[in-house]
């Protein structure tokens, strides 16, 4: 597979077959996600939020959890742990901890969250999509850092 994304007159079939395997993974990463998670009873409140506004407050909290599991990876590096490393608590020894589990963490929540609210690829479509803008803009996207 390439390292950078080709302008678009230069895409060929490789690319966009590429593209289907990014699809492929999200359809997988989707299900995995959401299903152990309504097998796991994170879903089982849902019911109790009929109106559409009460609905839009339970999708606010739901998405939230997807930076709180990436700001518990910022605490993992704040507490001197390194990127790749991982770690187990013995209080719980078969769960994995660190920077890594805990990015794992925010993508698990991100596929629960759109495998239950969005479409089948639109996650994929969103990222190719967002991948191939950001090839475009200037380097750091104008920023110093």
């Amino acid at each position: 597979m390439s390292n950078a994304i080709p302008p678009i007159a230069e895409r060929t079939d490789a690319y966009e077959a590429e593209n289907d395997v990014i699809r492929q993974a999200f359809r997988i990463l989707e299900d995995r996600s959401h299903g152990q998670s309504v097998r796991s009873g994170f879903w089982d409140d849902e019911k109790y939020h009929p109106s559409i506004e009460a609905h839009r407050s339970y999708q606010y909290v739901k998405l939230g959890l997807v930076s709180s599991e990436a700001v518990e990876a910022q605490e993992e590096l704040r507490s001197g742990h390194a990127v790749s490393e991982i770690y187990f608590n013995p209080e719980k020894p078969n769960k994995p901890e660190g920077v890594l589990p805990e990015l794992a963490d925010s993508a698990i929540r991100t596929f629960d969250f759109t495998g239950k609210y969005a479409k089948r690829d639109e996650l994929a479509n969103a990222l190719i999509q967002k991948a191939e803008y950001n090839a475009t803009r200037e380097k750091m996207h104008g920023r110093k850092f």
